[in-house]
């Protein structure tokens, strides 16, 4: 869901510094505050288009919170470069008996 964004005619527009007429024309709802957003960074749209070309492959989004000493259970099993992803497939594997990749070595 996007985020609407108030839009307001240029020749009603007033810039004002911070003092009791700001704060008693914000007081009557009559007025707002308007903001210029911001344009979303170069990074966070790089990471928006990684993981919709992840979710497109077939993978599934996976949210959850853990207690502090299961999280650092499972950080300390990390072995040297591994992905929490990668370890959670390590886990599965192991406790199902059967060592090969689920994934057939997708990144």
């Amino acid at each position: 869901m996007q985020k609407p964004t108030l839009v307001v005619n240029r020749k009603f527009v007033r810039e004002m510094l911070p003092g009791a007429d700001l704060d008693r024309m914000l007081a009557t709802g009559d007025n707002l505050i308007a903001v210029k957003p911001k344009e979303p960074s170069r990074h966070s749209v790089t990471q928006k288009q990684y993981k919709q070309r992840r979710l497109d492959a077939g993978f599934k989004d996976l949210h959850f919170l853990l207690p502090e000493p299961v999280f650092n259970k499972l950080r300390a099993s990390l072995h040297k470069g591994e992905t929490f992803a990668e370890l959670i497939e390590r886990l599965l594997s192991i406790a199902d008996n059967n060592h090969e990749s689920m994934v057939q070595g997708q990144k």
